[in-house]
């Protein structure tokens, strides 16, 4: 059975790369390269606080299994 050209499910790949465009391209019109420069650092700064406490719970967890006793 094929699918006609409509028939395809909406794919998230195009609306991320289409949207990465747009911003990028709202941020050099606005500001020009700085302002791009600024958001590509402080965009990820955010991540920092989600791989914080991960990097410390898994750290926790492979201590606690270290340390607990074989059967």
């Amino acid at each position: 059975m094929s699918k006609k050209t409509g028939d395809r499910p909406f794919d998230p790949l195009i609306f991320r790369v289409s949207s990465f465009l747009t911003v990028a391209f709202v941020l050099i019109c606005s500001g020009g390269l700085k302002a791009l420069q600024t958001a590509s650092i402080v965009g990820p700064l955010a991540f920092i606080f989600v791989m914080f406490p991960l990097r410390v719970s898994a750290i926790t967890e492979l201590l606690a299994e270290y340390r607990r006793p074989e059967k």
